[in-house]
């Protein structure tokens, strides 16, 4: 049975279907129409994309705010006065402190200070235990000689012309009699007694009171130093221990 040939079968289009290809043809040539066109479909695409997403998500969503903050139960007002004072301790002149984790010297921290007239350079050893702050003097009978840290200068007040001994009757003198104990020499010099340590590495010193100039160099804003001399007080130990302080 022959197949009847597709190409031959022509349907007669319906007076509709002649009006509705006629105005596709007249709209294809005209921009208003082609707008319509266009937003048309655009609103199909989003009322697609609605209607998706209403079947999707039948339920409302809530997103959490969150915030990763180290102080979540400080207030607003408590950082800023931190940060504040944050700033003002970085105006302050700072010694540069060093330290050396050798045994034999149990990790000590120091720094280097410039004392007396003319200055010179010593080593503040930084004592963490305790609230004395530790320099090599000379003249200590017994004292150690070895210097671990091979400070430049053993501080001599024979040295500057600046350094003087501090008087019985003097303030900070009747203060470190309080903390450390001591009574006057007969000599009229303050002296002290101080204990170090606790059980069997407890050690006594003593000694006396001294006062000198050290020198500090500080950076201002404009990046211009200024040294200027500020008047310390510190013991200067003549019996047997291993280091002297300064207060």
């Amino acid at each position: 049975m022959p197949v009847p040939d597709q190409r031959e079968q022509r349907v007669n289009p319906t007076l509709e279907e002649s009006k509705l290809q006629h105005n596709s043809r007249k709209c294809s040539r005209t921009p208003s129409c082609m707008g319509k066109i266009v937003t048309a479909f655009l609103f199909f695409i989003l009322f697609f994309r609605v209607t998706v997403y209403s079947l999707t998500f039948n339920t409302s969503m809530t997103l959490s705010l969150e915030r990763e903050f180290p102080h979540d139960t400080v207030d607003l007002t408590q950082l800023h006065l931190l940060d504040t004072a944050r700033h003002i301790r970085f105006k302050v002149p700072q010694f540069g402190v060093g330290g050396n984790a050798d045994r034999h010297i149990a990790g000590l921290y120091f720094t280097s200070v410039r004392l007396g007239t003319p200055p010179k350079e010593y080593i503040l050893q930084i004592d963490t235990g305790s609230s004395l702050t530790w320099i090599y003097c000379t003249g200590c009978v017994g004292c150690s000689t070895r210097n671990l840290l091979r400070a430049p200068h053993d501080f001599n007040p024979k040295n500057s012309i600046t350094s003087s001994e501090v008087d019985c009757t003097a303030q900070v003198c009747s203060l470190v009699h309080k903390i450390l104990g001591g009574e006057c020499l007969k000599s009229n010099w303050c002296s002290f007694d101080a204990m170090y340590g606790g059980g069997a590495l407890a050690s006594m010193l003593s000694g006396y009171l001294l006062t000198d100039q050290m020198k500090l160099a500080a950076t201002l804003e404009n990046a211009s130093k200024i040294i200027s001399s500020v008047p310390i007080t510190f013991g200067y130990a003549i019996l047997p221990f291993t280091l002297n302080f300064l207060v």
